[in-house]
């Protein structure tokens, strides 16, 4: 060993410097523990949801891509226009929008559920004998059977409108919905409810539960028969109701029916005619009537739910609320149903 004892101190600090140069090199990362790693591609992944979209990207832009191996992708359809599978109305004229003096108004297209026309469409109204859809719609869910005899009681008796039925007479179930849809009859719908054994107080409850299910938010009922003013809703629901009630086959077939006989129990028949005169009327340049009803008190007014379609087979509803007479509800549903398939056409 060297005899100078300060040589020992740069030996000691050289060794020092090799050791910890050792260790740094040994424990410090290596350049790979930097490079990106490669993502698992699996088919449900989001990177597939990624590398699809610019594959998409670059297919339309004319660009070639470079497919992963095992991913398929359906090309888009060009330039086209994509199609949702919904036909929605266009008005295709400058002609003017119809002018509705009176009540609420509404056209609504059957497919897509859009408002064509409206006139304060969302306001609530008394509905009268519209009311009766909903009734009917109930009644189907409560029928004891078409052929079941009834016997009209007192408590039946209703006033207001036309009196077919009296106390004693027996009738079938099936008569009394007639009646009560084609000759909107207040004390057949009565019997047509208490039919059903339900109290009258259990078959509204009925009624209502039956427009929340259909998400008819503005509508209630205080009656089956529509003499209440509270008996309520807008041109917009009223479609809407109308709509879930043409759809059935036994209340379409009654409300087309321009009258209906029957014969009672006692051998007695009886006739009663259809209170929409629009069934008249239709078919019209090219426009068909499906189905219709009426509404009348001195709350309400005149009131009148119509589907139609024409040669084209686009159905719409026309509902008119608060009108002064037959003349302007059946004449201002024409001329809305009319105006409509005049200027729009329907495509995606």
């Amino acid at each position: 060993m060297h005899k100078n004892p300060f040589f020992l101190i740069p030996t000691f600090i050289a060794i020092i410097f090799i050791f910890g140069f050792l260790f740094l090199f040994y424990s410090l990362p290596t350049q790979s523990a930097y490079q990106e790693t490669e993502p698992d591609i699996h088919p449900s992944s989001e990177y597939k949801q990624n590398y699809e979209l610019e594959f998409l990207k670059q297919r339309q832009s004319g660009l070639q891509a470079k497919i992963t191996p095992g991913l398929k992708f359906n090309p888009l359809p060009g330039n086209k226009e994509i199609k949702t599978g919904i036909i929605v109305p266009k008005k295709v004229t400058s002609a003017e929008d119809p002018y509705v003096s009176l009540g609420a108004a509404a056209v609504m297209d059957s497919q897509s559920g859009k408002i064509i026309f409206s006139k304060d469409a969302n306001k609530q109204k008394s509905i009268a004998s519209i009311t009766k859809l909903a009734t009917a719609l109930v009644f189907l869910d409560n029928n004891p059977g078409w052929d079941i005899e009834y016997e009209v009681k007192h408590s039946d008796r209703v006033n207001g409108g036309k009196i077919y039925l009296f106390s004693g007479e027996k009738v079938r179930v099936k008569d009394l919905f007639y009646l009560s849809l084609v000759g909107s009859a207040n004390t057949a719908t009565l019997a047509l409810v208490n039919s059903t054994g339900l109290a009258q107080a259990e078959f509204v409850a009925a009624m209502n539960a039956k427009a929340k299910d259909l998400n008819l938010k503005n509508t209630s009922f205080v009656d089956s028969a529509g003499l209440s003013y509270l008996n309520r809703s807008t041109a917009y629901e009223t479609a809407k109701l109308a709509k879930a009630a043409f759809e059935n086959e036994d209340i379409r077939k009654a409300v087309l029916s321009e009258e209906y006989s029957f014969t009672t129990a006692g051998n007695r028949k009886k006739i009663v005619h259809t209170t929409d005169s629009l069934l008249k009327i239709f078919p019209a340049n090219g426009i068909e009537l499906l189905g219709g009803k009426t509404g009348y008190t001195g709350a309400a007014g005149y009131c009148f739910v119509g589907k139609f379609k024409n040669k084209k087979n686009k159905q719409i509803f026309v509902v008119i609320l608060g009108g002064e007479n037959d003349d302007y509800r059946f004449g201002k549903t024409k001329e809305l149903a009319q105006w409509t398939y005049d200027n729009f056409t329907w495509k995606y």
